[in-house]
């Protein structure tokens, strides 16, 4: 069974190749999509950060640009780019959502557990 995807915010990737192999769950707004290449890029609306994505897995999918969607996948350093990519495994459109509410919920939440 795939792992579940931990909830992170663009910006806490980080850019090295300690991330391998790392299930997240995130979102943020479709800046670029290439249908023909598997190539997407993620903005967090608020950070204005992105992180590259791999849509081999999940190709084709009805892309919006500008929509807000949540990816599940795994983080894998890219010799190629030079740059961590997100191999998105699961995507689906939350466009509605107020997205300063869920990073709100998710900072309250992650507070909340580690004071546990």
């Amino acid at each position: 069974m795939p792992a579940y995807g931990e909830v992170v915010f663009i910006e806490e990737i980080g850019k090295s190749r300690d991330v391998e192999g790392k299930s997240v769950r995130l979102c943020g707004r479709l800046d670029y999509h290439n249908f023909a290449e598997c190539r997407a890029t993620l903005t967090d609306p608020q950070t204005c950060t992105s992180v590259a994505l791999d849509t081999s897995l999940v190709e084709p999918f009805d892309s919006h640009l500008s929509a807000l969607f949540q990816v599940i996948g795994e983080l894998e350093y890219s010799e190629k780019d030079g740059a961590v990519v997100l191999r998105t495994r699961v995507i689906r459109l939350v466009d509605g959502m107020d997205f300063i509410l869920y990073r709100n919920v998710i900072t309250t939440q992650r507070e909340y557990m580690n004071s546990r």
